[in-house]
């Protein structure tokens, strides 16, 4: 039958009592005979010299304030179709925007729109 935890660890108690018993006389002699050096720690390794370093520059003189940012270029024509496009497109079937891109590549973005609005509505 096992052993309880609570006895086994009784059990290993009682044996390392028995080892520290026995090896008393041992401890004994190895002290008498050889007194106990004090270590003393190492001394740390001195750091490497570092180079010195540059001088600072001087800070730069103040410049005048940058004239305003230009206003952005209003979009060119062919982007405002391009957006007129997509929307006309977008709210279509697959189907239908496969009609709609073979018109745009026959006739024109201007045709393809009007033929998108025709099939939405």
């Amino acid at each position: 039958m096992p052993k309880n935890v609570f006895e086994l660890i009784d059990d290993l108690i009682s044996g390392l009592q028995q080892l520290k018993d026995s090896l008393a006389p041992l401890s004994a002699l190895t002290a008498a005979a050889a007194p106990k050096a004090a270590v003393a720690p190492k001394p740390a390794a001195p750091k490497p010299a570092r180079a010195p370093r540059a001088p600072r520059k001087p800070a730069p003189a103040a410049k005048a304030p940058a004239a305003p940012a230009a206003k952005a270029a209003a979009p060119s024509s062919a982007r405002a179709l391009q957006g007129k496009y997509m929307a006309a497109v977008r709210v279509l079937s697959k189907d239908k925007q496969e009609a709609v891109r073979r018109v745009r590549e026959q006739e024109g973005v201007e045709a393809a729109i009007a033929y998108a609005r025709s099939l939405k509505g």
